[in-house]
C-alpha cells in the first residue's frame, strides 16, 4: 500500500499551475494522488488528464449542487481509494464542505477558505517566501514560471520585434543588436532614466506604461512575456517592490534579461547576487550598472547563471514540490 496515498478535492480557482506542482510530486515523490471534481467547479478534463491518470478521477455531473450533499457516494469513494490525506485546493465555503463525512484522515487546506468549521491539520497559503513552521498556517511560494513556455516561445514573433524596430543590424557582414533597456519607476516623469539609457546608445522600454517607450511593442502578459523579454537586454528596477513587479522580475531571470535593482534589502533578500545593483539616488551607480551591459560580458554571463540559480531554488515547480512534500509528508506513515 502507498504510504503516499491522498485525494485532491478541487474547489474554485484552482489554477493549473498547482495542478502542476501535483505532477512534479507523483514523478519526484511518487505520490498517488486521486482527484474529486464536480460540476460547480468545473476544470476542463484535458487539463487533469495532463498531470492524473483519469482513472482515478471522479467526474461528478452535478450542476446545481455541491456533490458533498451525497455522503454516501463520498464515503463510498474514501473507502475504495483509502487515502492518507485528504489535500482541498482552491476556494471553499462553509456550504460545500459542511456535508464532509466524518473521519479521521488529516485534512489539508491548499488554498482559501470561508465560515467553516472544518477543522484543517495544515492551511497552505500562497506566498512570495517558503516559511514552514510547527505553526497552523504554513507560506510556501506562489508558482509563476512555466519554464517550458521560455522554451518553446516563438523565436519569429520575437525577430518580427526586433525587425520593425530596426534593432537587427547589419555591418560589415556580421549581424548584430541594438541593445535594449526597460524600467520601471514610481516617477511619473522618467526623464533621467530615459536620458541616462539614451546616452549609452541603447532603445529604452517604459515596462509600467508601454506607450511610453522608445520601440513598439504589445502589452506584455503570461502569454507574450517569453516572446518580448527575449527582446529586452536589462531591466531597471526604481520603484517599490510589489506582486506585479515580481512577476516581471522573474519572468526577466527565465529570458535572460538582466536586472537591475535598488540597493535595498527586501530586493536583495529576493534576488540575491542573482542582480546587479545600485545606491538609490545615486546617478553614477546607475550609470554604472548601465555599461556593464557593453562592458563586462564576463560579469552579464555570471549575474544570468545566478540568477537562473535562483529562481529554480525558489520559485520553479520543482521548488515548490518540494515545499509542499516536506509539509504534507508528515501526516502519511
Amino acid at each position: 500500500m502507498n504510504s503516499k496515498r491522498a485525494i485532491i478535492i478541487l474547489g474554485k480557482n484552482v489554477g493549473n499551475h498547482k495542478l502542476k506542482v501535483f505532477n512534479f510530486m507523483i514523478d519526484y515523490y511518487k505520490w498517488e494522488f486521486f482527484v474529486i471534481l464536480w460540476g460547480n467547479h468545473i476544470v476542463e478534463s484535458s487539463v487533469l488528464v495532463k498531470y492524473f491518470d483519469f482513472d482515478k478521477i471522479l467526474n461528478l455531473q452535478y450542476k446545481l449542487f455541491p456533490f458533498f450533499n451525497n455522503r454516501d457516494l463520498v464515503r463510498s469513494y474514501l473507502e475504495k481509494s483509502n487515502p492518507k490525506l485528504l489535500i482541498f485546493v482552491g476556494d471553499f465555503d462553509n456550504m460545500e464542505l459542511k456535508d464532509i463525512p466524518e473521519n479521521k484522515i488529516p485534512k489539508i487546506l491548499i488554498g482559501n477558505i470561508t465560515n467553516s468549521n472544518l477543522i484543517f491539520s495544515k492551511v497552505i497559503k500562497d506566498s512570495l517566501i517558503s516559511k514552514i513552521t510547527n505553526n497552523q498556517v504554513d507560506y510556501v511560494p506562489k508558482p509563476r514560471i512555466n519554464y517550458q513556455d521560455f522554451l518553446d516561445f516563438d523565436t519569429n514573433q520575437s525577430l518580427k520585434i526586433k525587425q520593425d524596430n530596426n534593432l537587427v543590424l547589419y555591418e560589415n557582414g556580421i549581424i548584430s543588436k541594438q541593445k535594449v533597456i526597460a524600467f520601471a519607476t514610481y516617477s511619473d516623469n522618467p526623464l533621467l532614466l530615459k536620458n541616462l539609457i539614451t546616452n549609452e546608445g541603447h532603445k529604452y522600454v517604459n515596462i509600467n506604461n508601454i506607450k511610453d517607450s522608445e520601440i513598439i511593442i504589445p502589452e506584455i502578459d503570461e502569454d507574450n512575456a517569453p516572446i518580448v523579454f527575449e527582446v529586452i537586454d536589462m531591466l531597471v528596477i526604481n520603484q517599490n517592490i510589489d506582486e506585479g513587479l515580481i512577476q516581471k522580475m522573474l519572468w526577466c531571470i527565465a529570458s535572460g534579461t538582466i536586472l537591475v535593482l535598488p540597493r535595498t534589502e527586501e530586493f536583495i533578500n529576493f534576488i540575491g547576487n542573482g542582480a546587479l545593483y545600485y545606491r538609490e539616488n545615486s546617478t553614477s551607480e546607475l550609470k554604472a550598472c548601465l555599461q556593464v551591459l557593453d562592458n563586462n560580458i564576463k560579469k552579464i554571463k555570471e549575474i544570468r547563471d545566478n540568477a537562473m540559480i535562483i529562481l529554480q531554488k525558489k520559485f520553479s515547480y520543482k521548488s515548490i514540490a518540494n515545499s509542499w512534500e516536506s509539509i504534507l509528508s508528515k501526516f502519511t506513515y
